[in-house]
């Protein structure tokens, strides 16, 4: 999710002319809607456009769309423990990136990487980037 988080940071800011969507599906014992990774995404993708963008949670009636605005969709049904993806509509062109949890089990081995790498740190503060050992500068 975190790689995703800066792909869609990242295609943000290269597609400026873009439309831009964001869907999350989960189980339908959940709870909020949308999740805190929608937006986060939607954060992201607001980032990578300087902060222009404005939320629209779902879509009714008969508005038309507005050109910074991001639909953000919260889909809830059976099982699905989590999908997230962050669509960009251009024209006659369509760039979608998508993260599927198919198990919880993957949120636990994250946190157990998380401990493994801190344990042997100095104080100081580190974030999610440090652990996956990514340097978006370079």
């Amino acid at each position: 999710i975190n790689i995703l988080e800066k792909l869609a940071e990242t295609v943000s800011r290269a597609l400026q002319n873009f439309d831009i969507e964001i869907t999350e599906t989960h189980h339908n014992k959940k709870k909020d809607a949308p999740s805190g990774t929608a937006h986060m995404l939607f954060d992201a993708v607001n980032n990578g456009r300087d902060n222009t963008l404005s939320a629209n949670y779902g879509r009714e009636g008969m508005a038309k769309r507005e050109s910074n605005e991001v639909g953000i969709h919260a889909l809830r049904g059976g099982t699905v423990v989590g999908t997230h993806t962050v669509s960009f509509f251009g024209e006659n062109e369509v760039l979608e990136l998508t993260h599927t949890a198919y198990s919880k089990r993957i949120f636990a081995e994250g946190s157990l990487k998380a401990a493994q790498f801190i344990v042997t740190k100095t104080h100081g503060l580190y974030d999610v980037n440090d652990i996956l050992e990514v340097n978006y500068n370079e």
